[in-house]
């Protein structure tokens, strides 16, 4: 969600949800969102959209489903070759 408005630059933001993107959007924040559901990893095909940037973000919802998610994303970015990925800790 949200990657075809995504602008050029040297990092991005992955949240879970389209309420969340649209919020960080709404402050300029270079954001987009997995709508895959907390169970699911975006396709490698989809995460190769952002693996050039050179920082990814992933900022999941604060609970334990969300987390997980993030670390299974974060995991895909790394093997398929993302330099600096991180998650925010609540």
């Amino acid at each position: 969600y949200r990657i075809d408005s995504l602008s050029d630059g040297p990092w991005v933001i992955v949240v879970e949800g389209e309420k969340a993107a649209d919020a960080l959007a709404s402050v300029g924040a270079p954001v987009v969102a997995t709508v895959t559901g907390a169970a699911t990893v975006p396709a490698d095909e989809v995460l190769r959209t952002i693996v050039d940037r050179e920082r990814v973000l992933l900022w999941p919802d604060n609970d334990d489903e969300g987390r997980s998610h993030m670390e299974r994303i974060a995991s895909r970015l790394c093997d398929i070759g993302a330099r600096d990925v991180r998650i925010v800790r609540w």
